[in-house]
């Protein structure tokens, strides 16, 4: 990943756009980015503590060099400001997708905790979440 590409990747468990601050090689296990939370339709802001360093297993993908900033404007081009950024929207509809399957998957986790001894353990001991 090169200095200010974006990808979307995992952080504090939920799915995000992230802007690499380094150029980063394959052989890297952190990655230093800013992250951005999306507000609307295609646009993301800076997140609140924008600055993070993930580990290269939570990169769901990287988006190819026509959608980094600093491409030709054209329409697949990404416009960003300071703080905030558009996506095109072939990217924001993968980054859609990926939002989708995260959460089904936190979905069949949650519910094979329930179903399971563990889950009928935090009943038991914890009762508001019967």
């Amino acid at each position: 990943m090169k200095n200010g590409s974006l990808a979307v990747a995992i952080v504090h468990r939920q799915v995000v756009v992230v802007k690499a601050v380094r150029s980063h090689t394959k052989r890297d296990r952190f990655f230093d980015v800013c992250t951005f939370t999306p507000i609307g339709d295609s646009l993301f802001i800076a997140s609140d503590f924008p600055n993070a360093r993930i580990p290269s297993s939570d990169i769901l993908t990287v988006f190819p060099f026509e959608y980094t900033p600093s491409a030709s404007a054209t329409q697949q081009s990404i416009s960003i400001t300071v703080e905030m950024l558009e996506l095109p929207p072939i990217a924001f509809a993968e980054f859609q997708q990926l939002c989708s399957r995260n959460q089904e998957q936190c979905d069949k986790l949650w519910t094979s905790g329930q179903s399971s001894n563990l889950g009928r353990k935090i009943k038991s001991r914890f009762p508001l979440f019967r």
